[in-house]
C-alpha cells in the first residue's frame, strides 16, 4: 500500500505548510508512472484542468463539435500529443 501511495503522491505539489497547490491527473490507468501535461492548479483557472504551464483550459466543445487535433493544437500553439491528452481526460476511455 505505502509504494502505491508513494506513486500517487509525486502528482501533488504541496505549498510550503502542507496544503496541496498542483495535482497531475492519472489519465491513462494502464500507464500510471506517464507524467501528465493536465493540471489542477488552485491558483489557476479556479482550480479547472489547464495545459501544464498554460491557463488554456481543458475542454472537448471544440472537438466535439468537429475541430481536427491539428486544427486545436495549431489554434492554442500547444504540440498535438498535449490536445489527444487533454482529450483523454475529457473523455474517458469506457464512454
Amino acid at each position: 500500500m505505502k509504494v502505491l501511495l508513494q506513486g500517487a503522491l509525486v502528482r501533488v505539489v504541496w505549498d510550503d505548510v502542507g496544503f496541496t497547490l498542483k495535482l497531475f491527473p492519472y489519465i491513462r490507468p494502464d500507464r500510471p508512472s506517464d507524467v501528465s501535461v493536465i493540471v489542477i492548479d488552485l491558483l489557476v483557472s479556479n482550480g479547472s484542468a489547464v495545459l501544464f504551464d498554460s491557463r488554456i483550459a481543458v475542454e472537448v466543445e471544440r472537438y466535439l463539435a468537429g475541430d481536427t487535433i491539428d486544427e486545436l493544437a495549431a489554434d492554442y500553439g500547444r504540440q498535438r500529443v498535449e490536445i489527444e491528452e487533454a482529450i483523454r481526460y475529457e473523455i474517458p476511455i469506457a464512454a
